[in-house]
Order: structure tokens, then sequence, then C-alpha cells
């Protein structure tokens, strides 16, 4: 089965005029959704407990996560309390595998989900537009 080449006017269809913009914007702002919510997931499911059982292994006491992004060399932190008061962050590559911390480095980064979820959803947008496009509207299942 042969498939025609689309052109770049029918690709960029769904990105033309106002439509455009509309579809741009929605695109942006699911990113943002997408990107907060991989943020909380990541950070209650995987680095909170990852950070816990690390601080309870030195006797200090969990606080919260942070990721200072491509700022410094260290990324994602885990925050601790010693019992006197004072603040220790120690590097999430520390306290957890290192793949994982990997993961974690950029699953807490906006500056790299939120593009990323941009993209993948105006792909996902395209490719819709693609599949009504040859059919009589309704989804074509291979």
């Amino acid at each position: 089965m042969l498939h025609e080449q689309a052109t770049a006017s029918e690709v960029l269809q769904p990105w033309q005029g106002r439509r455009g913009i509309a579809h741009a914007l929605m695109c942006f702002v699911l990113a943002v959704v997408c990107a907060l919510a991989l943020n909380e997931w990541a950070t209650s499911r995987i680095a909170g407990p990852a950070c816990s059982v690390h601080g309870h292994a030195l006797g200090l006491s969990y606080v919260e996560v942070r990721n200072y992004g491509n700022r410094n060399d260290v990324g994602t932190v885990c925050l601790y309390r010693r019992a006197n008061g004072d603040d220790v962050a120690v590097a999430m590559q520390d306290a957890a595998p290192f793949l994982t911390a990997l993961w974690l480095d950029f699953a807490l980064d906006p500056v790299f989900t939120i593009p990323a979820f941009a993209v993948l959803l105006a792909l996902a947008r395209t490719g819709l537009h693609r599949l009504r496009r040859r059919g009589d509207g309704a989804l074509r299942h291979p």
C-alpha cells in the first residue's frame, strides 16, 4: 500500500491562522500542566522516598527535593535538617541510583519538560490531523 507524501502546507495546516494560534496555545498550556503533573508525581513517588530513606540512614530529617537545573553542577538535591537545626543539601546522585538520579534531573527540570511535552503534543496533534484527513474523518486503526 502506497502512502501519499504530504506537502508542507498540508502538514502545517492545523498551525496556520487563528486556529493555529489556538492550537499552539492549547499545546503550550497542556505542556505546562503535564510538566507540573510529572514534577509532582516524580517528587512524591520517586525522589521523596529515595531522599527520605537516604536521610534516615544518615540520621538526618528529610525536608524537600529541589532542582537547580543547569544553574550548577548538582542539579537535583535532597534537603535535610540536622537535629541542631542546620540544613544539609545532598546531591540526588548520592541518594539514589545513577539512572534514577539522571531521570529525576530531567523530570524535575521545567526547562526540559515543558518544551518536551509541547513538542510531543504538537506532533500528536499533527498526526491526528493527518489521520483525519486521510479518510472520512474517523480515526483508522491499523
